[in-house]
């Protein structure tokens, strides 16, 4: 029984850190830039 425990502690110790770091890495990538790319101008026609 105690063996079995242990299993299930571990396994959900182990989604929950497979979880967190999954919510971690999509929330990164789908996090809005701090500024426009697109108001950057992209071809600069020698005006310094």
């Amino acid at each position: 029984m105690g063996k079995l425990i242990s299993a299930a502690v571990a396994g959900i110790i182990g989604a929950l850190l497979a979880g967190t770091a999954v919510w971690g890495v999509v929330d990164s990538a789908t996090k809005a830039p701090s500024k426009n790319p697109a108001s950057a101008p992209i071809v600069s026609y020698g005006n310094r």
